[in-house]
């Protein structure tokens, strides 16, 4: 999940600390990952929505192991959270070769006694689905993990009152 991963961390402790003054420290805590978690939903969302607007159609594509894959992770110590995908079995392994794409490889031999068949492994064109979806929905990601903050605050101090 790392090389794939958006990384959303909190930089202006300052902001944090107003946001969430007057709680104690276990409110505190559930307040930024409630934030957190609905920051790192809205690029899941957006991921997900690009990826099936991009992807081939019919019997060629559109399995949904990638679409599947998709998995948004609030950090346990620091104040940060991971949108990406699920490694492993059924998971989104395969995720840059869709983002990125591949180029045209040579087999290098092409008897079959010495292992291959020989000839062209076709390129497979870049659908940029994951970067377009940094670029673009990460200051909605951090909009959103504000006011999800603020609404978990006001929501524990109208508990206490």
């Amino acid at each position: 999940m790392k090389e794939n991963s958006i990384d959303i961390t909190i930089i202006n402790k300052q902001v944090l600390e107003s946001l969430t003054a007057g709680l104690s420290g276990i409110d505190k805590d559930s307040a930024i990952k409630s934030g957190l978690s609905k920051g790192g939903e809205i690029i899941k969302q957006g991921g997900i929505r690009r990826l099936q607007n991009r992807m081939r159609a019919g019997p060629g594509g559109k399995t949904g192991n990638l679409l599947r894959s998709f998995t948004v992770r609030v950090k346990r110590d620091k104040p940060g959270v991971l949108a990406g995908f699920k490694k492993g079995k059924n998971g989104g392994n395969h995720s840059h070769l869709v983002d990125l794409g591949t180029v045209e490889r040579i087999r290098k031999h092409k008897s079959r006694k010495r292992g291959g068949k020989g000839g062209r492994t076709g390129h497979a064109t870049p659908n940029y689905f994951w970067n377009d979806t940094n670029e673009l929905d990460k200051n909605k990601a951090m909009i959103e993990i504000r006011t999800g903050i603020a609404e978990f605050v006001e929501k524990v101090k109208a508990k206490c009152v």
